[in-house]
């Protein structure tokens, strides 16, 4: 069984959120993963679903980087993609020009270590604070480093 890595688009642009909605009414045909030939991807996304601006997604492993390269390319936009996967340390955003050229900010191993789950009091503690989740401090880190 696959770890499942979360994706999520932050978009107002309706030319994308089209090739989505494409996407969902294939998913709710087909009740599988979908991709589309012009994505380029070996990567099938699946639970598919907007809210607004926001398009979230499921792939297996990894991010859906190709698929995000290929939508900046074809619809001449930006795209940022974030992503989680926590059970392969993957957590990161990849921002795509409407070249489809990449950069891709993530965590690495090196930061991960840099916080600790204390399982006796079933927090997080990350310079000296303590957090009931990991999300806010990857997303410090990752801030971070968009930063540098």
């Amino acid at each position: 069984m696959p770890n499942w890595c979360s994706n999520f688009i932050l978009t107002g642009n309706q030319d994308v959120k089209d090739v989505f909605e494409e996407l969902i009414k294939n998913q709710a045909e087909s009740g599988g993963g979908e991709t589309l030939d012009w994505f380029e991807d070996d990567r099938y996304l699946f639970d598919i679903y907007i809210e607004g601006d926001c398009i979230y997604f499921s792939t297996k492993w990894s991010p859906a980087l190709k698929t995000g390269e290929a939508l900046a390319k074809t619809l001449k936009t930006e795209i940022e993609l974030d992503y989680n996967e926590p059970g392969n340390l993957l957590y990161g955003k990849a921002i795509f020009n409407p070249k489809g050229e990449i950069t891709d900010y993530y965590l690495s191993d090196l930061d991960f270590d840099k916080y600790e789950h204390d399982e006796e009091k079933d927090v997080y503690i990350f310079e000296g604070q303590e957090y009931e989740s990991d999300e806010d401090i990857k997303e410090i880190l990752l801030k971070r480093k968009m930063n540098d």
